[in-house]
Parts: structure tokens; C-alpha cells; sequence
């Protein structure tokens, strides 16, 4: 046998050999793909039953959304561990790779870990729940859903509102709705020649012919001030959070019916003096 005889030989057998490790690593890469993709199914599953169960329970709807997209994330963090494993990577290592990352991104999102730790803080400590009527960040409006990372307002002119958790977390939050009714507090002025006595009975009656005003605490109305002679009345009846912006604005128009319609009642008139000098 020759020397060119037995490089030949020796080449096949090199290669018959790494034959053996080709196929072997991509039967494992194709198993971890397999397992993959079968995982995510899986998890996604696993997702909707979990949402699902949660629906059917008297758990708050404002933890449901956090609660399965935490599962969700957490099961694709050890099933994305359990596929490196099968690859042959050292999990250890992996973790090790994986926290180092995680404090990269940490340090580069701040601002979004600050707004994850607040959305933390308000499901454990409960200000607020999804339904309730808020002020936060000097907007206000009904609370739509609480993410992970933003609480959602919808304001009474429809809009939506993307509050950051931490912003709201770490703010002033005025819960109008925590007692389940709100004060709704308005100002009138009338002219001094009018019947006083009439007009305050007059406005208890609006009162107390609306169908949303509460009866206890009992609506009243009381003199708050005098402004230029003029009597100042101050309106306060008690209402459903919800029907805030309703009592509002049908005081406004009943309390402007009933002094135009009695000749007792009326408004001050302005009144301009102008002295002429030589």
C-alpha cells in the first residue's frame, strides 16, 4: 500500500467519523427545535386556560392580565433554559450569561423597571382598581386596565390616557371612588333684591327631585359668601361616582330654569357707575 492509499484511507476514516458527531448534533439541534416550538404551544396553552380559570373566579380584574403575562414570561424563561441545556450549553453558564445581561438592560431601563416596580406597588397595596374614578399626574378619568408597566385612564371627553406606573406609584392619587360617593360642590350668585329664602328652598328641590342625587349624606345649600351685596350659594349634593359629570351639569341647568322662570329669583345685573369731571 502506498503512501497516496493510505492518506485516502485515513481521510475516509476522518470523516466517517465526524459523520457520526454531524448527525448526532443535528438530531439534538432538531429535537431542541421540535421541543421548542412544541413548549410554546404549550405555554401559550397554558395562557389562555389560566386566563380563562381566572375569569371564572372572584380574583380582582385588575391582577388578570398581570398575573398571566407573569406565567406566561416565566415559563418561556425555563423553557428557553431547558433548550440550551438539550444544545449541550452549560446552564450554569447560561444563567451567569443571563444575569449579567439582565443588569446591562437593567442599568440601560431604569425608567421601565421604575414603572414595573410601581405597577408592582399599586396591585400590592391596592389605591385604586380598575372601574374607580382617579386623579393622578393632574389628569383625571375612570381607570380602563393596569399593565405592568402604564395604568390606562379614559377621561370624561373619551380620551385615553397612558400613565407610567412609577409616575402614578410615586405621586399624589385622589380615589374619588374608594366610599362609593363624591360631593358634587358648585357656586351660584343671585342679586340681593331676590327672596333668599325661596331661592334655597327653590334649589333643594332640584335636589331633591333628581333621581341620581343621594339622599344621605342629605344634598344642602348654604350662603358661602357675599360678593358686592350678592349673595354667594353653594350647591352641594352627593352622587355615584359615575354620575359625577351628569349631576354636574343638569344643577347647572336646573338651578338656571328656575331663576328665569320666577320673577322672586335673578341674577346680578352689572351695573357700570361712570362719573363725569369737569
Amino acid at each position: 500500500m502506498n503512501l497516496l492509499d493510505i492518506s485516502f484511507q485515513s481521510l475516509a476514516n476522518y470523516v466517517a467519523s465526524k459523520q457520526d458527531v454531524v448527525v448526532a448534533f443535528t438530531i439534538k439541534v432538531a429535537s431542541a427545535i421540535l421541543f421548542l416550538l412544541i413548549g410554546l404551544r404549550i405555554i401559550k396553552f397554558i395562557r389562555n386556560k389560566v386566563a380563562k380559570q381566572l375569569a371564572k373566579t372572584t380574583v380582582d380584574v385588575t391582577l388578570r392580565p398581570f398575573i398571566t403575562t407573569l406565567i406566561y414570561w416565566l415559563l418561556c424563561i425555563m423553557l428557553f433554559i431547558s433548550v440550551a441545556g438539550m444544545l449541550g450549553i452549560q446552564t450554569t453558564s447560561f444563567v451567569a450569561v443571563l444575569g449579567a445581561a439582565g443588569l446591562a438592560v437593567g442599568l440601560a431601563l431604569q425608567g421601565s423597571l421604575s414603572n414595573f416596580a410601581g405597577g408592582t406597588l399599586i396591585l400590592i397595596f391596592r389605591p385604586f382598581k380598575v372601574g374607580d374614578l382617579i386623579e393622578s399626574a393632574g389628569h383625571t378619568g375612570h381607570v380602563t386596565e393596569i399593565q405592568i408597566f402604564n395604568t390606562l385612564l379614559l377621561t370624561p371627553d373619551n380620551k385615553t390616557i397612558i400613565l407610567p406606573n412609577g409616575l402614578v406609584a410615586g405621586g399624589t392619587i385622589t380615589n374619588y371612588s374608594t366610599l362609593g360617593r363624591i360631593r358634587v360642590d358648585m357656586e351660584f350668585i343671585i342679586s340681593e333684591t331676590s327672596d333668599l329664602n325661596a331661592a334655597i328652598e327653590a334649589f333643594e328641590k332640584i335636589m331633591k327631585d333628581h333621581e341620581l342625587i343621594l339622599n344621605e349624606p342629605a344634598p344642602t345649600v348654604r350662603i358661602s359668601k357675599f360678593e358686592g351685596g350678592d349673595p354667594k350659594l353653594s350647591i352641594m349634593p352627593w352622587a355615584h361616582p359615575d354620575n359625577y359629570w351628569t349631576v354636574y351639569w343638569d344643577m347647572w341647568d336646573g338651578v338656571n330654569n328656575t331663576i328665569k322662570s320666577r320673577e322672586d329669583l335673578s341674577f346680578p345685573t352689572p351695573n357700570l357707575e361712570v362719573i363725569m369731571r369737569k
